[in-house]
Formats: C-alpha cells, sequence, structure tokens
C-alpha cells in the first residue's frame, strides 16, 4: 500500500447513490473507507487525496463539508470518526503526494473531474489507486486520520459549470454525485488450497451437453462461462466446433456463430480442425438479405472453414459467389472423409442473381467421384450444365468420370435428367449395387425404359422405394410399366410408394415372397401405396389381393374406372381373409374402405 515491506493488501471498490440528506448540487461527495479487520493491524490511520488533471481546462478546488458530516454523525453513518477524533490537515497546490517515514497510513487517491449528461453537470469522482507519481495530475485536498478504522468524508467541488437548457426549454438541473464506498482486505501470505475440478473429461462434457443441447438462446454464453472455470476446464470451449446443434435447431438459433470467426480461430489453432465433423451454411445464416459483398465475404470465410475442416463427414452446400467458385469446386474435391452430401438452392444471396453460382449436376458428379467413402446423397432443385447460359456454363468432361462410391441413400427432388446420368450414381457395372432407400421427387425427362434400366441394376439391394410427380415416357400405351416388369426382380423390396401414372395391378400381383426359412429371423412387413394409377381398375385388384405378397395395401384412386360399391366390399373381404392390411380411399365420393386385418 504505502511501502514496500508493507503487506500486500486489495481494494473493493464500488459507488451507489448516496444518503437522502445529501444535496441535489451536483457538486457534493461523499466518500466511505473501511479498513478490513485483517488490515487494520497493517495501518495507524487512513490518508485520502484527491487529485486532478492539469490540463482539464477547469479550476477547480474542494472542501470538507462539516454540517454533513455532523448529519451523518446523527444518522449513526459515522460513530467511529466520532469516537476517535484527530488531527486532520490538508495540503493543496503541490504535485508530489509527500508521505513521512515513520507513517504507516491506508493511502487511496482518488481523481477529480467535471463531466455533464443529458440532465446536468456533476463532479466525477474515480478512484485510481493507492500511489502515483504522474506529472500530469495535481494535489487539490490531502486528508489524513490517525488510529481510525473507518472513515466518512464530504467534499464540496466548486467547479463553474453553469445549467444549460433543454431542447424544450427546460432547465437541467445538477444531479446528486453518487457516494463512493472502499474496502481495503488484506491478501493472506499463503493462499489456501484451491478446489480441483478433476472430473473425466467425458462425464464433463456429458453434463456440459445435457446443460445447453436444448438450449435456443444464451447457450453459448453459458457454454464459454464453464470453459473459463479453470485450466482444466477449457476444452469445453471446443463444443463451439463440434456438432453441439444440428441443422433443424441451428435455423432456430437467436445467436447463431459468425462465420468469420470461426474461420480465423481454426487458422489460428489447426488442432481444432478435426473437431468439425458437419458442416451447413444455414448454421451461420444471420440474414436472407445481403448485400453483394457481405455475401461474398461469407462465400470466403465457408471456403477457409472447408480448406481447414479436413474431417468434415456430413456437409450440406450450397451456391457460392461466382468469382469464389473455383476455389469452392477445388475445396470440396479435396474432402476424402464425406459420407453425407445435401446439395440445395442458396437460402440467401444478393438481390443481382448474376453474383451467385450454382453446382451443376455434372458439377456434383465429379466431386463424389473422388469421395470414397459416400453413402447419403441429397440433391435438390439441380441444373444440368447444357441448361446454364453461356456465361456461367462449365464444360465437365463426364468420358473418365466414375462413381465409385457406396451410395446407399439417394434423394433426387426437382430437376432434370436423363438415363445415363441417373445410371451414373448405380456405380460401375462390373461392381455390386448397394442403393438401398431412393426417392425420386418432381424428376422431369427420365422415361420408362430408363427407369427400367435403374430399377434392374439397383434391385437385388433395393429396400425402399418412393416415386412422385415424376411423368414417364413411354413409346405406347402397350409398353409394359417399369415397375411392373421390375416386380420379380426386385426380392429386397419392402417398401413401395408411387403417385402418378407408374404401375398396374401387376405391380401387386407381382410381388412373390417366402417367409424365411429360420425362424429366429424377424419377419417384416412388406407395404405399398399406389396413388393414382391411371390404368388399374378394382376387379383386377380383387384378383391380386388373393395372389399379392405385400402385407399393407393402400390404393389412393381420384378417378375410378369403373367403380361399384359391391367390388370394393369384395376387395376387403378378399384382403381380410389373407390378414392383409388394406385401405382403399375413393376421393371424389369421400368414400374410404379400410381393413386391418
Amino acid at each position: 500500500m504505502t511501502k514496500q515491506s508493507m503487506p500486500a493488501h486489495w481494494t473493493s471498490y464500488n459507488t451507489d447513490e448516496g444518503p437522502s440528506f445529501l444535496p441535489e448540487d451536483g457538486r457534493t461527495l461523499m466518500i466511505s473507507i473501511v479498513l478490513d479487520a485483517g488490515a487494520q493491524k497493517d495501518f495507524e490511520g487512513i490518508r485520502v487525496v484527491v487529485v486532478r488533471r492539469e490540463n482539464d481546462g477547469a479550476e477547480m478546488f474542494v472542501k470538507e463539508c462539516t454540517d454533513l458530516a455532523r448529519s451523518s454523525y446523527m444518522m449513526g453513518l459515522n460513530h467511529r470518526k466520532a469516537l476517535t477524533t484527530s488531527r486532520i490537515h490538508a495540503k493543496s497546490g503541490g504535485n508530489r503526494i509527500c508521505m513521512a517515514e515513520n507513517e504507516k497510513l491506508c493511502t487511496l487517491i482518488f481523481e477529480l473531474a467535471p463531466s455533464q449528461t443529458y440532465w446536468g453537470h456533476f463532479a466525477r469522482l474515480v478512484l485510481i489507486g493507492h500511489q502515483t507519481s504522474q506529472p500530469s495530475l495535481r494535489v487539490i485536498h490531502d486528508h489524513i486520520e490517525h488510529k481510525v478504522s473507518s472513515t466518512i468524508l464530504f467534499l464540496h467541488c466548486n467547479h463553474s459549470a453553469q445549467p444549460e437548457f433543454s431542447p424544450g426549454g427546460n432547465v437541467r438541473k445538477p444531479t446528486r454525485a453518487r457516494a463512493h464506498y472502499v474496502r481495503v482486505i488484506p491478501v493472506p501470505e499463503t493462499r489456501p488450497p484451491q478446489p480441483t475440478f478433476n472430473l473425466p473429461q467425458p462425464v464433463l462434457s456429458r453434463i456440459v451437453f445435457l446443460a445447453f443441447s436444448d438450449k435456443q438462446k444464451g447457450w453459448r454464453r453459458g457454454l464459454l462461462s464453464c470453459g473459463l472455470v479453470c485450466k482444466s476446464w477449457v476444452y469445453l470451449v471446443d463444443f463451439f466446433f463440434n456438432d453441439f446443434h444440428d441443422s433443424d435447431m441451428c435455423r432456430l438459433d437467436h445467436d447463431p456463430p459468425n462465420i468469420a470467426n470461426v474461420a480465423r480461430s481454426l487458422e489460428k489453432d489447426l488442432s481444432r480442425s478435426p473437431l468439425i465433423s458437419t458442416y451447413s451454411p444455414a448454421k451461420y445464416l444471420r440474414s436472407t438479405r445481403v448485400t453483394n459483398t457481405e455475401f461474398m465475404m461469407f462465400c470466403e470465410a465457408q471456403n477457409r472453414i472447408l480448406r481447414y475442416a479436413t474431417s468434415i463427414t456430413n456437409i450440406a452446400i450450397e451456391s457460392t459467389h461466382a468469382f469464389l467458385f473455383q476455389e469452392f469446386y477445388d475445396i470440396l474435391c479435396s474432402l476424402k472423409d464425406v459420407n453425407n452430401l445435401r446439395v440445395t438452392p442458396m437460402r440467401f444471396g444478393p438481390r443481382d442473381s448474376g453474383d451467385i453460382r450454382h453446382l451443376t449436376y455434372e458439377e456434383i458428379l465429379k466431386i463424389i467421384s473422388v469421395w470414397p467413402h459416400l453413402k447419403r446423397l441429397n440433391i435438390v432443385n439441380w441444373k444440368l450444365s447444357a441448361d446454364l447460359d453461356s456465361s456461367s456454363s462449365s464444360d465437365v468432361n463426364l468420358e473418365n468420370v466414375r462413381v465409385t462410391c457406396p451410395i446407399e441413400n439417394l434423394n433426387l427432388r426437382i430437376g432434370k435428367l436423363t438415363g445415363p446420368l441417373l445410371m451414373r450414381l448405380t456405380g460401375p457395372s462390373f461392381s455390386p449395387p448397394t442403393l438401398r432407400v431412393v426417392r425420386f421427387d418432381a424428376i422431369k425427362g427420365l422415361t420408362n425404359s430408363d427407369f427400367l434400366a435403374f430399377l434392374l441394376r439397383v434391385s437385388p439391394t433395393l429396400v425402399s422405394l418412393s416415386v412422385s410427380a415424376c411423368p414417364m415416357w413411354r413409346n405406347s400405351d402397350d409398353e409394359e410399366y417399369a415397375i411392373d416388369t421390375a416386380m420379380p426382380s426386385l426380392t429386397s423390396l419392402e417398401t413401395l410408394i408411387l403417385e402418378g401414372d407408374l404401375s398396374s395391378e401387376k405391380a401387386l400381383i407381382q410381388k412373390v415372397r417366402q417367409r424365411p426359412s429360420d425362424v429366429n429371423i424377424a419377419w417384416k412387413r412388406h407395404c405399398i401405396s399406389l396413388c393414382n394409377p391411371l390404368m388399374m381398375r378394382l376387379e383386377s385388384v380383387l384378383d391380386a389381393v388373393s395372389v399379392t405378397g405385400w402385407d399393407s395395401i393402400h390404393v389412393y384412386l381420384d378417378t375410378p374406372v369403373g367403380y361399384s360399391p359391391q367390388t370394393s366390399v369384395e376387395v376387403v373381404q378378399a384382403a381380410k381373409a389373407r390378414g392383409i392390411d388394406f385401405r382403399l380411399s375413393i376421393s371424389p365420393m369421400e368414400l374410404w374402405l379400410e381393413n386391418i386385418g
């Protein structure tokens, strides 16, 4: 505090509104100092020094208010001072704080400066430390009390500030100065042993994950607080880079991460790169309307993340800035551990669509051709290279491109496609197929023969198939539907959903299946749902129910051909006799016939 040989102390300092008897003149100051019980033996008194800066442009001085001191004594605020009255002296006009060699005083230095707010003028007082030698500070008051452990000092500042008029014409009244409270506490020479937080990392990580994983707001601040508890908890901050929230929750996150900050953190510490296993632009999306500059900065930060996060296994990519497209494309080709890819149209971007560059279907094929572990592929709203204009077209030669990754789940929605481009996703002809789940929605350009070639290629492994809003052109009305022709080969098919003119009653008749010979193997129910099959009659459904291998059948007819209530009842009874779950929905008549066997 005052000498090098003195024990170390620290101060607890805060300001608050003073007592009610303080005048609201904006010039009265109150200082309360208390020596903790452990600090009283180290000092023989208290010294308060008030200084001001010589270049503040205000000629200020302070003087003690004895009337306020007596009022505080009457209210019981200063009883210790009254019992231990001591000599008080004040020195002003110098810029050096002097101290006698044999004095052991707790010295606290405050700086005084004029200040003002919208509502008025007041004197601002700030505790600046225990000792100072700055030449720009000038001592304007020096107060010393001996043999006391606490004191309350009232000062009146005489500054030249005048009331001003507000824009409405009212005089701004000066405000009451805040009281300053200081408590001096000794620092123990030997600190008590700190508690150790030696929980195993998996246990602590699980606790933190459960505490914050379901929160949509404020979880980042809470996670940061946990990471700053001690050095052994710092690793919890790495949750910022982990898949702490899935993509759906990130869209609802009220405080999404800043993509530029994440990219900068990865660049500073590359050891965090393996922590990012999932990437989606939606996680960092803050606004759907951005300028061209903001969009370019976002895409640049995205490239930096993908360049360093080489352990990504699950990625959702959208469009990028046209100027950064080649770098974006090369970075995607360098990723080798991706097993789940989702390509969707851009959710946000500049108003000028010419600055946005989309991945074409051919470019996607070339990217995944170098990914050996891809198992799930989801493409939404794509374009072919031939459909792009000359300014953004790309010449992608697929002659030597061979997709060999073991794709098991394929989802294609909203786009144009040809038979050869579809067959490239089934793998080389010399290797066994791997596709198990296939979903086609709103695809144009495929013919019935293209669909048949695809089904025959994946028939050994195909388990689930869903096709909706996909017109398949046939050469003639006599040409058999692809699904009808391929049904005997689809021995692994368990779920079939068809919407539109894609099948006939043969999809029911030709489904032949035998129960497993091993009684320990679970018997799975095979389900089919047909919506608006144009060439299907109820009479043919009656014949199909008696021989079909499906366990659950749902037929939705918008315009039934030759509808007969008697035939409908017979179909339901025939299905019930074989233990088949059968539902027949006829929309115009709002008729539902249902039997759950």
